[in-house]
């Protein structure tokens, strides 16, 4: 409750920035206090990715490994945890946004190089899913890892039109997969690599990959059970 009452300030606090800016319409602005408050939480979020994008690549050196969950392909670790390296008093917390932010976009990068490895070559990404509606983290990804970034007209429904490709071939309305992609699927937005961007986030990779090995043995010892632990 308290933070509904909060979330509607900060609607007031807009709702007066738009009002002396001159925005027509105002009315539609939502009047409901559940509204409202979604309303600005949406606001502050979006704010947030706008400082984000004031800040520089590589994040002027702040590094986060996102694993609050432990870590996935390429690199398994269920026991790994989040980490923010190389904070300092000039890092904000618009740092600390867009290094999560890039820190996608490593693993994104790592998983590249490993499938790289093994011979096969990937020219082109295709993002789909809530991360797809933000440009900045779309450019990010982009330049993080040197390859074109792809957003489809059905990126927010992609399992679902995946699964309707499947039918229509079983149904014979498609003779094959690429078929029925060529039909139902179009590009409709492409986000291109700036190299020099580019060429400095791999040193940031590089730092990445350190720290993530370099915490590994740590992630290992957390996960043994404590003397007196049960472990039961």
């Amino acid at each position: 409750e308290k933070n509904l009452t909060k979330l509607n300030e900060t609607f007031d606090d807009i709702a007066a920035l738009f009002a002396a800016a001159g925005v027509k319409n105002f009315e539609a602005l939502p009047k409901e206090p559940t509204e409202k408050a979604r309303f600005a939480k949406l606001f502050k979020q979006f704010n947030d990715y706008l400082e984000a994008a004031q800040v520089p690549p590589g994040s002027d050196g702040l590094l986060a490994l996102p694993h609050l969950q432990g870590a996935m392909a390429p690199d398994v670790n269920l026991n790994a945890k989040a980490v923010f390296y190389g904070a300092t008093l000039k890092h904000t917390k618009a740092h600390f946004i867009r290094s999560i932010m890039e820190s996608l976009g490593y693993i994104i990068c790592r998983n590249i190089e490993t499938v790289s490895e093994m011979g096969l070559k990937i020219s082109r990404i295709r993002t789909m899913g809530g991360g797809s509606k933000s440009d900045i983290w779309n450019q990010i990804k982009a330049d993080i890892t040197g390859r074109t970034l792809e957003i489809t007209g059905c990126s927010q429904d992609a399992a679902c039109l995946g699964a309707a490709i499947l039918a229509g071939i079983a149904v014979g309305a498609f003779e094959n997969v690429e078929a029925a992609v060529a039909s139902m699927v179009r590009v409709e937005q492409c986000y291109r690599p700036h190299l020099e961007i580019h060429q400095r986030y791999m040193e940031q990779y590089e730092k990445y990959k350190i720290l993530f090995s370099s915490l590994s043995p740590l992630y290992q010892l957390d996960a043994q059970p404590r003397s007196g632990q049960n472990i039961f």
